[in-house]
Formats: structure tokens, C-alpha cells, sequence
């Protein structure tokens, strides 16, 4: 019988844990994060992912005390892997995740490794830290195994339960326990990785492929844009073929997409081997920031700024690497009154100029950046109330598409 633990409780180690939990196995919910694991012994979760009706449900012990992960005997390592402010892949937090947990590692545990790496670092850096701290050998006293993570935060259709998992291991006997695991905790397929670094592979290349081609879409647009064509109408016609992916543009946030490629970029340098196609779609999502703010600074005083969205996306509370927020740092540092709104974002209001939607007016510019739903349902009357005339509307994700004429004053934009 397996008691298990789970290390790091964000959007994909809590899901993990509730999902243990409800299938009635022993859980420990580990985090450093003392605020985190005082919110979730409340049943309260931040990320707006699990609420708290459905949390109360379950037993799981939350502590960000170590000595606890010594009463479990199968672990789940889900730390984020950032990238650092040279865009260098940064897996210091999880090499410290390991090393906490190789203290308490015993005879015939079993470790899946969760947290997107490139290709080898299971292998070639975590298992020789696991085997260090704990003086064990794995694959002989301890086993290793990796599934790269495919939670999509605010995607209510796609979540851990009905959504496909890889899963790889250092041995057959390992990959069947974990196999059997990850079968009571999904009603999906089970896919069998050749080995560690295939399925750490697959989950970077799910990820620079979505990059690519949203890279591909905010490139279209632009010149769509250019030749008074809206690329929305064009989407509409182009994906009556029925191998044409309708992709929109907009600004590419998150903890995946705009992070992922960067990991085997590196890799692909030390290995000296070339990517420019992914080195470019990087390059050209990350310069939409750039692209909007001369929207709004060239040719017009943009006065009294509004950002209408903090979150990476629509309807969650994450804010990790969105382009909204360095938005409103590349505006602020230009024009002098920016302000932003955003009812869902979990964030420090410290940071930026926040505003609650009643004490909102006078705008000159608003700039929708987050196609929230409750942004959606807002009524004309009530935006107008809210813009001084003829002021600019940029809406990145067009969700005011046909809402406003001539007749209301307003200079509307989208791609």
C-alpha cells in the first residue's frame, strides 16, 4: 500500500494531490510556501482552480514541514522550472525539492518527476542528487520515474482526469507501478514512453509548438492589419479546411509556452545545434509587448491609460510571465497615468496602479488585454460611461468585435 506525497502545490501538485485524495489514498501536500499551505488548510485555493466546497471533501495533510515526507513512500515532484531574467533555464528550485527529499528517501520508494526539464536532467542531475542525499543507488534501493505535467489552467473542458499522460521509467517494474497509479487517478489513456528523455521531450515540443504557431498568427496580423484586413474574418474562411488550426494571436504568457523553449534552446547551444525557428517565434511573441505600446504611444497623446486584464489568460488568477504586466511597466516608464483592472488576478496591487471598477473614468485609452468572461458580458453604455470621447480602444483578443460604431466617438482597434 502506497502513502504518497506531493512536492509543490501550484495549479499541477495541487491537482495531483485532490485527485489522489479523492480516490482515497494517504496524501501529504508539502510546499515551502508557509502562506500557501495556511490558505489550502482552509480549503482555500488562490489559483481559483479547486474550489473550496470540492477541497473540504478531501483529506490531504498540507505542511511545508520536511520531516512529514518520511511517512510516504511514493513522492511527486510538481516545482516549477522558470527561466531567469537572461531567459537561462532555472531549475534551482527543484534541485533544492530534490535534496529536501532525499533525506527521507527509503528502501523501494518510488519519485515521478513532474516539473517540465530538458531533455536528460532526470537522469544526468536529479537521480545523482536523490542518490547523494539519501546514499542509496536508485534503480537498485529506489526507483525514478518522470510524466511531464499537462495541466491547462482556466481550460474547464481538459484537466488531469480525462487528459492523456506519459509516463516513463528507469525500469519495466517501475514503470508498471507507476502506470497503475496514474490509471486510478485518469479515465484517459496511459502512454508508454521508450525512455526518460523521450517523454521529457514531448512536453517541451507540446509547448514550442503551440509557440510557433501563435508566433505565426501574431506575425500574420500585423500584415493583415496592414492591408485593412481583419485576421479574425480570415481565420473564420481558412478553417473550413479541415486541417487548418485556428490559432488567434495575442500575448503569450504563462509558466509554459513562453517559458519551455528557452530549455531546449539552451540544450540545443551546448549541443551546438541551431533552432532558429524556435529562437524566432519566441522572439517575435515576446515583441508583441513592443508592437501594442507603439499602438499606443505614436501619433496621439494616449493620456489616461486603462489595462483591462493582469492575468497570462483568460478567466484564471495567474499573472506568471503575462505580457499584460510588462505592458503596463513598458507604459508606465513612458506616459504618465496607466492604471489596470483585473477582478481574478492574484497579485501584489502594490505593483501596479489597481483600480476597482467603480472608481474607473475619464479613460483616454483603453487597452483589453485578457479575454476574461465577465469582460465579455460588459454593455456598451456601461464602457462608454467609462472613456472620455474619442478615445482608443485596442482590443488584443476581440472580444468588442462589432460592438461599437461610428456614432459612439470611440476609435476602436483590433487585429
Amino acid at each position: 500500500m502506497y502513502n504518497f506525497a506531493v512536492i509543490g502545490l501550484g495549479y499541477v501538485g495541487l491537482r495531483v494531490a485532490y485527485n489522489l485524495a479523492k480516490n482515497d489514498y494517504n496524501v501529504i501536500g508539502f510546499d515551502i510556501n508557509e502562506k500557501r499551505i495556511t490558505e489550502l488548510q482552509n480549503n482555500y485555493d488562490h489559483n481559483l482552480d479547486i474550489n473550496t466546497d470540492l477541497l473540504s471533501l478531501v483529506n490531504i495533510t498540507y505542511t511545508n514541514d520536511p520531516e512529514q515526507l518520511s511517512k510516504a513512500n511514493f513522492y511527486f515532484i510538481d516545482i516549477d522550472t522558470p527561466i531567469n531574467q537572461q531567459r537561462d533555464p532555472d531549475i534551482t528550485a527543484l534541485k533544492k525539492a530534490c535534496e529536501t527529499l532525499s533525506s527521507y528517501i527509503k528502501p523501494n520508494d518510488i519519485i515521478v518527476i513532474e516539473s517540465t526539464v530538458a531533455p536528460g536532467t532526470t537522469e544526468d542531475i536529479l537521480i545523482e542528487i536523490f542518490e547523494c542525499g539519501s546514499q542509496l543507488k536508485s534503480g537498485k534501493d529506489f526507483f525514478v520515474g518522470y510524466s511531464p505535467e499537462r495541466i491547462v489552467p482556466g481550460d474547464l473542458k481538459h484537466d488531469l482526469s480525462n487528459t492523456a499522460k506519459i509516463i516513463a521509467a528507469q525500469n519495466k517494474e517501475t514503470l508498471h507501478e507507476i502506470k497503475k497509479i496514474y490509471e486510478k487517478l485518469i479515465n484517459a489513456p496511459v502512454a508508454l514512453a521508450k525512455s526518460i528523455k523521450v517523454a521529457e521531450a514531448a512536453k517541451i515540443l507540446e509547448n514550442i509548438q503551440r509557440d510557433i504557431n501563435i508566433a505565426l498568427m501574431n506575425e500574420f496580423a500585423t500584415f493583415t492589419k496592414k492591408m485593412d484586413i481583419s485576421i479574425y474574418d480570415v481565420i473564420d474562411v481558412a478553417k473550413t479546411k479541415w486541417n487548418f488550426i485556428p490559432f488567434t494571436p495575442g500575448l503569450v504568457g504563462g509558466h509554459c509556452i513562453p517559458v519551455d523553449p528557452y530549455y531546449l534552446i539552451s540544450q540545443a547551444k551546448d549541443n551546438d545545434v541551431e533552432t532558429p525557428l524556435i529562437s524566432t517565434a519566441r522572439e517575435v511573441n515576446n515583441k508583441m509587448v513592443d508592437y501594442i505600446s507603439h499602438l499606443v504611444l505614436d501619433n496621439r497623446s494616449p493620456g489616461k491609460v486603462l489595462i483591462l486584464g493582469l492575468s497570462y489568460k483568460q478567466d484564471i488568477a495567474d499573472v506568471r510571465n503575462s505580457l499584460s504586466i510588462a505592458l503596463y511597466h513598458l507604459l508606465t516608464s513612458k506616459t504618465k497615468t496607466v492604471m489596470t483592472h483585473d477582478p481574478i488576478a492574484y497579485i501584489d496591487k502594490a505593483s501596479v496602479n489597481m483600480q476597482d471598477w467603480e472608481q474607473i473614468n475619464n479613460i483616454d485609452t483603453l487597452i483589453v488585454t485578457v479575454a476574461h468572461e465577465r469582460f465579455k458580458h460588459l454593455p456598451k453604455t456601461e464602457l462608454l460611461k467609462k472613456l472620455n470621447p474619442n478615445a482608443l480602444i485596442i482590443d488584443i483578443p476581440n472580444i468588442f468585435h462589432n460592438m461599437f460604431t461610428e456614432n459612439d466617438n470611440v476609435k476602436y482597434w483590433s487585429f
